[in-house]
């Protein structure tokens, strides 16, 4: 069974994916700071621990074999202002790498857009 952890949770469109190909998996957790995305995806999916803040370092103290986040793409889309790392959002992508370093997970899918790069 591999271990799954998400942040950016958004309604859980990964899980679900998961979920229609068979795949076993456990959801270690989930961290969705948006109240009405959290309630759609705690309808559908049972996380074993539940986040608000993926800047808070809960999350490093989980291990998951699959880690997945779709940060949020508006600090750096081609049509947004573009202040990358001068808005906060947009250093949301060095909590996502603190993860992958200190947990060391054998997958990871970061989703965004192509002004990360």
């Amino acid at each position: 069974m591999i271990k799954v952890a998400k942040v950016c949770s958004g309604i859980g469109s990964p899980e679900q994916a998961l979920k229609e190909l068979g795949i076993e998996h456990e959801n270690v957790f989930a961290c969705e700071i948006d109240k009405y995305a959290r309630q759609t995806y705690l309808s559908n999916f049972s996380p074993n621990n539940m986040f608000l803040d993926m800047t808070n370092g809960e999350i490093n103290n989980h291990y998951s074999d699959l880690f997945i986040g779709g940060i949020p793409c508006q600090s750096f889309s081609l049509v947004g202002k573009r202040l990358g790392e001068l808005d906060p959002l947009g250093l949301l992508f060095y909590d996502f790498y603190k993860y992958v370093k200190i947990q060391q997970p054998k997958y990871f899918i970061i989703e965004n857009v192509k002004g990360l790069l």
